[in-house]
């Protein structure tokens, strides 16, 4: 049984780096798609309160005749998935610096370098926030287990499913020629209280992004300021954003802050006690090691009638 190593950094500065790996750096956090949420260990719910319309009445002296509102309450739930990134490397390839980072203590207790273990992290940043981005848009239980999006459903999946998301008539996919009727079938679908909200954003997919930027380039060259204010106000006001992750020829309309009135959600879990970080050699008499880290999360919605979806089928 190869030895176990502790680093008794571990509740500073690496679980803080845990957290920045897996949850704050992908490009959903980053660019303010989703509230993240840190402290699910299994499940949490994201409720909803809803009210129907008219909740001013007749007035009548003691109980009004009819009721004129009714608030109703309702909650979709975040489900955490349990996840895990390993990886083997050599310390041989650390040969120059091996003296200062290799493990020390007896052969009971070692405890790992913390500046060798943030090291390690630093190179999943990149690939788990790429990786995790398109989870959170595009995530599929029911692909294989080879598949790297089968993790947990993104909300894409998700809202194809729902029959309670607004979806404008579908247009094809997004091109320099049809770009603009969909962003205005889509901009007309957008619920009217959320028309002046600055935080109600349309997500693309970055190539379909560029696509329509550089045709809006061309339209505002050949028709001098027609095309122009429009579609630049969007921009300028942050309306639309772009994601490498999501999936191309779709579009995603919500209200997204960090707080609780965010219509997405991300939710990210690394338990510092049952789920630490482990480091130790692949086998007794090999020289490999490994990096293992087991965390939990999940991508949601809460409320669907706010959702815009625009696919282009």
């Amino acid at each position: 049984m190869a030895l176990t190593l502790s680093n008794t950094n571990y509740n500073g500065e690496t679980l803080k780096n845990l957290y920045v790996v897996t949850g704050v750096g992908n490009e959903v956090i980053e660019k303010g798609a989703a509230k993240l949420i840190t402290d699910i260990s299994t499940k949490d719910a994201l409720p909803r309160l809803s009210q129907t319309e008219n909740p001013i009445g007749d007035y009548a002296a003691g109980v009004p005749g009819v009721e004129t509102a009714t608030t109703t309450y309702a909650e979709r739930d975040l489900v955490m998935k349990t996840m895990t990134v390993y990886e083997t490397f050599l310390p041989t390839t650390f040969k120059d610096i091996w003296e200062m980072w290799k493990s020390v203590g007896d052969f009971t207790n070692l405890e790992l370098n913390a500046q060798l273990l943030n090291a390690i992290l630093d190179l999943y940043k990149s690939g788990i926030g790429t990786q995790m981005s398109k989870l959170f848009w595009q995530g599929d239980t029911t692909l294989g287990a080879a598949n790297a999006m089968n993790k947990f459903n993104g909300i894409i999946t998700r809202a194809i499913l729902d029959a309670n998301v607004i979806k404008p008539t579908p247009a094809g996919n997004i091109t320099a020629q049809n770009f603009a009727d969909i962003l205005a079938a889509c901009w007309a679908a957008i619920p009217d209280k959320f028309i002046d909200d600055p935080d109600f954003v349309l997500h693309f997919n970055t190539t379909d992004w560029k696509t329509m930027q550089a045709a809006n380039t061309k339209l505002k060259e050949a028709f001098v300021g027609v095309f122009g204010m429009g579609m630049e106000e969007m921009y300028q006001m942050k309306r639309i954003k772009h994601f490498q992750g999501l999936t191309r020829h779709h579009i995603i309309g919500a209200k997204t802050t960090n707080d609780d009135n965010s219509n997405l959600n991300l939710g990210v879990w690394v338990d510092p006690d049952s789920e630490s970080v482990v480091v130790d050699k692949v086998a007794n008499n090999s020289r490999q090691w490994f990096l293992r880290l087991d965390f939990l999360a999940d991508a949601n919605y809460r409320v669907a009638e706010e959702l815009l979806l625009y696919t282009p089928s």
